[in-house]
């Protein structure tokens, strides 16, 4: 089981970062916040890194094909990356899985025509602060890796307008889009929450960012909008601190999906089967919001339907729509087992032999 395992590790009651790197049945550990850059930098595509709950530091970019795993966001000791990190595809072998991290910085995918290359980037179970997909050498193609999201909790997602990114997103949480008008054909969302209910995203900054789902293929999804709006003009268009707020382009695919305050959001998008419902707590169990200043992150609910909303609002597979619904309800559970503690005595026995006792977690998603 030693080969499958994630570490958190408590070694002679002080807490210290691990990072334990797979190759070729060979495990090397190191030590310390930038132990993850230093298992990153002797890997090979095809290497396995395990990160111990901690803060850890990364610098330059991420380019190989590697499995990371960390100890689980809901973890009491929680793996985090605390520095931005960019991801780069410049082979279409390339295949790199991410689970149970928190991406406390910005989490960059880059676009890179004149390599042509896709490849393979999933995150699984992450939280990710900010998701940025960027240009890279002046594409004029769709290109860069192709990238999903599985139940993930997103904060701000941004899409420069000349990156058309090849991403699904399924049943995670998604928050406010700014996309810049990227024609992002090869985007699905499927069975998310996309919450336009923070009003953080409506400055003049981005005066258009909300007009942002060209192309864009929403299905079983629940979109939330805030209804702290100024004015509506005479075409029916919401104005928001006067600047229009259109959010929905009807060149958008948008099916089986529940607007919650957000008639607006599809005024100009008819869709297939959408819904409207004016009460978060008719659709909700429980709906909160809370913000960590230190962090500059924002947590909201778990997004749980209630009874009746689930029955109700139903997704083109019969399940209900959001989070909950679909081929992958939402769960934060790693799909591997976890070591909880690790005890090393102060010195060898007579024999030469160190003493370890390990806290194993083998509960799993699958059980």
């Amino acid at each position: 089981m030693a080969g499958i395992v994630s570490f958190t590790a408590v070694c002679q009651a002080q807490l210290v970062n691990v990072a334990v790197l797979q190759h070729q049945g060979k495990i090397s550990a190191y030590y310390s916040q930038e132990a993850f850059q230093q298992a990153y930098n002797a890997a090979e595509d095809g290497d396995t890194i395990m990160l111990s709950g901690g803060e850890f530091t990364f610098s330059g970019k991420f380019e190989k094909g590697l499995t990371v795993r960390g100890t689980g966001t809901e973890n009491a000791y929680p793996t985090i990356i605390k520095s931005a990190v960019s991801f780069y595809s410049y082979t279409t072998d390339l295949k790199t899985t991410l689970e149970g991290i928190i991406f406390r910085s910005n989490t960059n995918v880059y676009n890179d025509s004149i390599q042509n290359s896709l490849g393979k980037i999933d995150f699984v179970k992450c939280i990710c602060s900010t998701v940025n997909f960027s240009i890279g050498n002046n594409p004029t193609v769709q290109s860069g890796p192709v990238t999903r999201f599985t139940n993930c909790s997103i904060y701000k997602l941004y899409s420069s307008e000349k990156s058309r990114p090849s991403a699904t997103f399924a049943n995670c949480y998604v928050g406010p889009l700014a996309v810049w008008n990227s024609k992002a054909s090869n985007t699905y969302f499927i069975n998310c929450i996309i919450d336009w209910g923070t009003d953080h995203v409506y400055t003049s900054s981005y005066k258009y960012a909300p007009f942002t789902a060209q192309y864009i293929n929403f299905i079983n999804c629940i979109f939330i909008a805030s209804n702290n709006y100024s004015t509506v003009d005479s075409k029916g268009d919401l104005i928001n601190g006067g600047y229009y707020v259109y959010a929905i382009h009807f060149s958008a695919n948008v099916v089986n999906c529940l607007g919650v305050n957000g008639y607006y959001l599809f005024h100009h998008n008819s869709g297939t089967n959408i819904s409207y419902c004016d009460e978060l707590d008719e659709i909700f169990v429980r709906y909160e919001y809370s913000y960590d200043e230190d962090e500059d992150i924002e947590y909201f609910s778990d997004y749980h339907l209630t009874s009746s909303a689930a029955a109700k609002y139903l997704g083109t597979d019969g399940t209900q729509v959001g989070m909950y619904g679909g081929v992958s309800p939402y769960t934060m559970k790693v799909s591997y087992p976890v070591i909880t503690t690790l005890q090393a005595d102060s010195k060898t026995d007579k024999n030469g032999k160190l003493n370890i006792t390990v806290g194993v977690d083998e509960k799993t998603e699958d059980e």
